[in-house]
């Protein structure tokens, strides 16, 4: 199996519950979730800073928090689809808007770099969290 993150995808093995491939991406796709949301409420938690207010942070910001929302929605539906037996291709087509998703933020800092995400460590480890969810699912044929 390839993915391009091997030491997060063999932490997720060694989890309970986790003996199947689809058992491997339920759990990388729970945990890339949780990861996002919490991201997410960094984020909504920089917003509330007065330093923040009315300014252009304030706007990428809010940017970022959207991003990682339907980012977290994206894992979600691809959570559900897994365990419904979807089909592979919307599998997929969830996880592809996830891996977009997962990047916007860096995307709206690099254009202003004036500006400091707030979460730069978090942002590259849900993104490579998303990577892997959808290099396990490309290996996954159902």
């Amino acid at each position: 199996m390839q993915v391009h993150y091997k030491t997060l995808c063999s932490t997720l093995t060694t989890l309970p519950g986790v003996a199947t491939p689809q058992q491997l991406l339920d759990a990388a796709l729970r945990v890339a979730a949780t990861k996002a949301a919490v991201a997410e409420t960094r984020l909504g938690e920089a917003l509330k800073s007065p330093k923040a207010k009315g300014t252009a942070m304030s706007s990428s910001l809010e940017s970022c928090k959207q991003s990682y929302a339907s980012l977290v929605a994206s894992l979600q539906s691809a959570r559900d689809k897994l365990k419904s037996g979807g089909s592979h291709d919307d599998i997929m087509s969830e996880l592809s808007a996830a891996g977009t998703f997962s990047t916007d933020c860096e995307d709206i800092f690099d254009e202003r770099p004036e500006l400091k995400s707030p979460i730069p460590g978090a942002q590259r480890h849900v993104s490579r969290l998303v990577n892997n969810c959808l290099d396990l699912a490309a290996t996954i044929k159902q």
